[in-house]
C-alpha cells in the first residue's frame, strides 16, 4: 500500500504481534533440550522471529498458566 501526500510517498511496513503460551514453550524446550527451568527472553524471541520475517514487532503478549 502506497500513500501519496503532496508528492511524497510512504510505504506500509508489515507489523507483527507475538503471542506466547509460556507453559507450552517451557515444556517443549524441556523435552527437546532438557532444561528444568524457564530461561528464555520472550521479547528477544519475538523480535528475532519478527526480524526474520521482515516485520516490525508491534506487540508481544505473554500468558502463563499453572497446569495440574
Amino acid at each position: 500500500m502506497i500513500l501519496e501526500n503532496s508528492g511524497s510517498k510512504r510505504t506500509h511496513q508489515r507489523r507483527s504481534i507475538a503471542f506466547f503460551d509460556a507453559m507450552n514453550l517451557f515444556y517443549d524446550v524441556k523435552s527437546l533440550y532438557g532444561y528444568n527451568y524457564p530461561n528464555f527472553d520472550a521479547l528477544a524471541l519475538a523480535r528475532a522471529v519478527s526480524d526474520g520475517l521482515g516485520c516490525a514487532l508491534s506487540e508481544a503478549r505473554y500468558y502463563s498458566g499453572i497446569h495440574s
